[in-house]
Parts: C-alpha cells; sequence; structure tokens
C-alpha cells in the first residue's frame, strides 16, 4: 500500500478508463502521489496539478517537525487575528485569546485543569491543539464561527463545550490508519535522530509546542515511531522526483502562510521535478484551488485543466477579500 504501489493504481484507472494521458488534481499527500505517477510513467502523465506539495523528503522526521513548525506559528497568527475576526454571519467573534501571551496562558490553564464535557470527556492542552489545528483547515468565515465556539466554551459555556468536544470526536486533522498504511511504507526504517536533533536546535521551538528550552523529553515528543512496527516500512521510499519527461508541465501551487505543508517545500518540488510551473498564494490555509481562497488561483488552475494554458513562471495570485 505504499505510495508508489498506489500510483500504480492510478495508471491501471487509466487503463480501465481508456484515457491516453492521466489528468490529475491532487492535494497535500495527493501531491506525492502525482510527483510519483509523474516519475514513473512520465509519458502518461498529463495535465497534473499538485496543490499544496511537499518534497520527495515528507516522510522524515525533521519535514514532521517543520510542518508541526509551521501549525503553531499558524495557530499563533490566527490567535492574534481573532480581535478583528467575524462568525459567518458578521458577527464579532467572542475570542479565546486575542494575543500569543493569552494562547498560551489558556493552554497553560487547560493543562493543569481541563474542563470536563459529559460522559466525564476532558478538554485539556491536547484536545486544545487539536481543535485549534482543525480550524487552519477552514476557510476564514467558519474560522471564526470555531473561534467563536471555543471563546464561549472556555468562558463557562457548556452547550459551546459539547460542540466544541463533537468536532474532535469526528478526527480532525489527524490521519487515519489507512493513510498512515500507505504513508509508512515511505517512511524510513531507520530515521536520522541526529539530524533531526541538529534541525530542532537551528530552527528552534516555538514556545506554543514547548520551546524555546529544548529538553529529551520535547524532542521525543516529535519523534513519531509507529510506522517503524511495520515490516513494509522502509520499503517505498522514493528519494526524489523526476518529471523532466513529461510532455505538459506539471502545475504545483503552493500557499506562502500554509501550515500542512510549508510553501518552502512545494518550491523545492517544482524546481526537483524538473518540468514544472510554481504558482503561489500569498495567504494563509492549506488547499489553494476550488476552495473559496482566491479566485486567481481558481482560474489559473482551470485554464491548465482544461485548455493546458500554464499560468506565467512567477506568478502570484493573492486571497479574495471578504
Amino acid at each position: 500500500m505504499g505510495t508508489s504501489q498506489v500510483a500504480r493504481d492510478m495508471e491501471l484507472l487509466r487503463v480501465l478508463a481508456g484515457d491516453q494521458r492521466l489528468d490529475y488534481l491532487g492535494y497535500s499527500y495527493g501531491t506525492m502521489l502525482g510527483a510519483t505517477y509523474a516519475t514513473i510513467f512520465p509519458d502518461k502523465a498529463g495535465r497534473m496539478v499538485l496543490d499544496s506539495a511537499e518534497n520527495a523528503q515528507w516522510g522524515t522526521l525533521i519535514h514532521q517537525f517543520d510542518q508541526s513548525v509551521a501549525v503553531a506559528k499558524a495557530i499563533v497568527a490566527m490567535a492574534e487575528s481573532c480581535g478583528d475576526a467575524r462568525t459567518s454571519e458578521g458577527q464579532k467573534v467572542t475570542c479565546p485569546f486575542s494575543s500569543e501571551k493569552e494562547l498560551l496562558d489558556v493552554q497553560k490553564k487547560l493543562g493543569e485543569e481541563p474542563l470536563k464535557g459529559s460522559d466525564d470527556q476532558e478538554f485539556g492542552a491536547a484536545e486544545l491543539d487539536s481543535y485549534l489545528t482543525s480550524l487552519l483547515y477552514e476557510p476564514a468565515a467558519y474560522q471564526g464561527d470555531g473561534l467563536d465556539l471555543l471563546g464561549k466554551a472556555v468562558k463557562g459555556d457548556k452547550e459551546a463545550l459539547e460542540q466544541v468536544l463533537a468536532t474532535i470526536a469526528d478526527g480532525g486533522a489527524s490521519v487515519g490508519t489507512a493513510g498512515q498504511l500507505a504513508a509508512c511504507p515511505s517512511t524510513p526504517k531507520t530515521p536520522d535522530v541526529e539530524a533531526f536533533v541538529e534541525h530542532v536546535e537551528q530552527v528552534g521551538v516555538p514556545a506554543y509546542m514547548g520551546g524555546p528550552e529544548i529538553s529529551d523529553e520535547l524532542l521525543a515528543s516529535y519523534t513519531d515511531f509507529s510506522c517503524a512496527v511495520l515490516p513494509a516500512t522502509g520499503t517505498d521510499i522514493m528519494t526524489a522526483f523526476d518529471a523532466s519527461a513529461v510532455e505538459t508541465n506539471l502545475l504545483v501551487i503552493g500557499i506562502t502562510g500554509d501550515h500542512a505543508t510549508p510553501y518552502q517545500y512545494g518550491k523545492e518540488l517544482a524546481s526537483e521535478l524538473g518540468k514544472a510551473t510554481l504558482l503561489t498564494l500569498e495567504g494563509m490555509g492549506h488547499g489553494a484551488s476550488y476552495s473559496d481562497r482566491s479566485t486567481c488561483v481558481d482560474d489559473l488552475t482551470t485554464a491548465y485543466l482544461v485548455k493546458g494554458e500554464l499560468p506565467q513562471e512567477g506568478s502570484t495570485c493573492q486571497p479574495n477579500q471578504d
């Protein structure tokens, strides 16, 4: 079930559909599937959009840590902008915090005294992180609704707390078992912990993640070895992507404030592929096209998929104005 095996399943689907080439739109991990397909089957790759991408080292500890840092920075930015946020109905948000300090204070308080819902469900620091991370995937208006709900919950509104807990129970932004089974074969069997520690010391740890001091306990919390127990782990690793033999340039889209796939990795992927054009959305969020984030991105993506027209290299789009 590794990434290259899924890419081969995609080729099987192309054959069964009777298409000469595979046209494709993939987001997040789906960009790794698209890049893998274009590398293995360059003569069959058609118009392929890789939206919110990583590069070929996406399965390493360093990349997983960089994602956590990007998430932390995005959560802090969301907290700091809460005072200007509005709900989807245009109402002022009941902010749970409006600065990094207030966010850290709430995080600490919930870590020491979690809120209790029905059936003794707890809403502590871990649940706060899960909830805020899931909000990052929502459009701005729905982020306002989510923050408003959280603000009411931490102020004692039991009904709001139950809705927050229900959101977390749905899984939020976590990767399910099927996703792990597909990703683990592309994860190193023996992670390079030394390089990971050096990287963490170089880039630092945000306060929201427990920094700036670096301890063994903190490092351990960002070293996930769950894949190591699977025999297939490390058997399906592609160390570099190469789309230089495709007929049509791939279109890679990156968001400068992407919390899930940091922008620099999308830039690296476009270069790594060898025959790809990078389109940049200057904004926040994950998944640029067809997500109500930017009409500019939508129009350029549609022109590419429907007519084969590529945007100019270095093209930049802005988010829609609310």
